[in-house]
């Protein structure tokens, strides 16, 4: 409905469900045209998906150099998405030819426009990317940039960082900002952030109810080990109040070896 009265973000969302096949009874032809027109609305991302239609041949004849035009032009018009995209294109050599200088320059203009997805790139290529790259004190910068600014990966991976951290230093300050930046990817909806925090909270039966909390928000994403770890704790909740039951019977009957039972 929303995309009926030309909301330009309704228009993009729909145009790309539509344009990449993710809707059951999709149409990529349409999907492009409802793009075209959010770009025409004035919503940026739009330039991310009609890029990849026209490198891909979605919805429209496939044409790469119509999506580097596409691309180029925008970002000269300080576009942040659009040079995120150009950055991409510099960065996977699929494209363009391969270019991790450009890449760089293009994704730390958008990051400077405020580009959430370009402050988490940077963190990602300075932290696994090619060994000229990796530095790990830019990585940290850019990846608290961008979980400051909501990015539940980039908390994910600094919760990474700090853990390889204690297990180099054996400091345990390392280790509470593991848990801090773990919490934070895990109150922002990252599934991996979710369950590795459950897998916390099982070591100790006095939190059972949080690793099922967590667990579950993580399922519900379609984390398979999740849903499996879920089930175990569920049993294993069960288990112990039977033997709970158990022991409180044979108590209560004044019976030997009661302890036994716990076993």
């Amino acid at each position: 409905q929303a995309a009926t009265l030309q909301h330009p973000e309704a228009l993009t969302a729909l145009g790309r469900l539509h344009n990449q096949s993710i809707l059951p009874s999709a149409d990529p032809q349409k999907g492009f045209e409802l793009l075209a027109q959010a770009l025409q609305h004035g919503d940026d991302r739009a330039v991310l998906y009609l890029a990849d239609a026209y490198a891909n041949g979605f919805g429209v004849e496939k044409n790469t150099e119509q999506a580097i035009s596409l691309v180029e032009q925008l970002a000269h018009t300080f576009s942040a998405p659009a040079m995120f995209k150009l950055a991409s294109y510099y960065e996977d050599g699929t494209v363009l030819a391969k270019n991790l200088e450009k890449a760089i320059d293009l994704y730390q203009q958008a990051a400077a426009l405020g580009y959430v997805d370009a402050e988490a790139r940077l963190g990602i290529l300075y932290y696994q990317g090619d060994d000229r790259l990796v530095n790990v004190s830019k990585a940290q910068y850019w990846f608290e940039r961008a979980a400051h600014h909501q990015h539940a990966e980039s908390a994910l991976y600094l919760a990474t960082l700090h853990f390889e951290r204690f297990q180099d230093r054996n400091d345990s300050g390392e280790f509470d900002r593991y848990i801090h930046w773990l919490v934070v990817s895990a109150d922002l909806g990252h599934p991996v952030g979710q369950l590795e925090l459950a897998k916390l909270y099982v070591l100790d039966v006095r939190h059972y109810w949080l690793a099922t909390a967590w667990l579950t928000l993580a399922s519900r994403q379609g984390l398979d080990e999740a849903h499996d770890r879920k089930q175990f704790v569920i049993l294993d909740v069960a288990e112990k109040q039977q033997v709970s039951r158990w022991l409180k019977r044979c108590y209560q009957q004044n019976a030997l070896h009661c302890s036994d039972i716990a076993f």
